[in-house]
């Protein structure tokens, strides 16, 4: 039960989609890291987009400059799948959740406010995409190093909260989540060699998941027939002849000679006195 609790975790927080493809704000971001922080909170991309796509995020940004609104919009966008998938995370996967605590309200009386993941998930998403596709291109000694480096930040936090004080409210609920967490990266790092990115270019429904076999390349049927068809659509034309239609008609009326020529050598052979007897 605990495995598929852990893979469903992983896989739901690597594979969500903050943004659609090419979106205003993530082709900022993307091409100006530097200032994600002006534009969204906590934006932080992993990598710069491949060369190929460079170009397009670099026409995408000049219009972005030149629309404030489109700005505002795109930040409240974030904003609004951010709270959406915390709230998702929280109702699906509680423990790995703060504590909740009361919060006093002005003018009199109190209000509930819910617990944080244990980890800011856009920057766990970053960290486990990183992971995901050094494992999928069999880089396993990039792949681990960047685990380690993820399992230290949150064994940092959890020697931090046992130095406070352990009657605190809530302290043994933040201890549990922390440590819930870490045993999820371990139990990733036992299973590295089962992650693979799905290799058709326009996946969007599970391009993060786990092989089931050593051979699986794509993450449904739907994606492998997608990839057919893209393959398909690569293939060369069907080359058009290169001889002119003078060529090609001598080359059959010489033909038609050496058949008729075959075929009176096979009838003189038929007729002669030996075959007769």
């Amino acid at each position: 039960m605990e495995d598929k609790r852990f893979e469903e975790l992983v896989t739901r927080i690597t594979n969500f989609d903050w943004m659609p493809p090419f979106d205003w704000d993530g082709a900022f971001c993307a091409v100006n890291p530097g200032y994600a922080h002006l534009l969204v909170p906590y934006y932080s991309p992993a990598v710069r987009p491949p060369d190929s796509e460079y170009d397009e995020y670099r026409k995408l940004l000049r219009e972005f400059c030149l629309a404030p609104s489109a700005m505002r919009d795109a930040e409240e966008e974030f904003k609004k799948r951010l709270r959406e998938f915390r709230r998702a995370l929280r109702l699906d996967f509680a423990e790995w959740h703060f504590h909740s605590h009361q919060h006093p309200r002005v003018g009199g009386g109190t209000f509930t406010v819910a617990g944080n993941f244990a980890g800011d998930p856009k920057r766990v998403q970053d960290d486990l995409r990183r992971i995901w596709e050094l494992a999928s291109t069999k880089d396993n000694d990039a792949a681990v190093s960047s685990l380690l480096r993820m399992k230290m930040q949150f064994s940092r936090r959890l020697k931090h909260l046992d130095a406070q004080a352990h009657n605190s409210n809530g302290w043994e609920h933040d201890k549990r989540a922390l440590g819930l967490m870490m045993e999820t990266l371990e139990w990733l790092q036992k299973r590295l060699g089962r992650l693979k990115v799905c290799e058709n270019p326009k996946c969007h429904r599970r391009k993060y998941f786990f092989k089931v076999y050593n051979n699986d390349r794509y993450c449904c049927p739907q994606c492998v027939a997608k990839a057919k068809a893209l393959r398909e659509a690569k293939r060369a034309p069907k080359k058009e002849p290169v001889l002119s239609e003078e060529t090609r008609y001598k080359m059959k009326i010489a033909a038609e000679k050496r058949w008729a020529k075959r075929k009176r050598e096979e009838r003189r052979k038929g007729s002669s006195p030996a075959r007769q007897a």
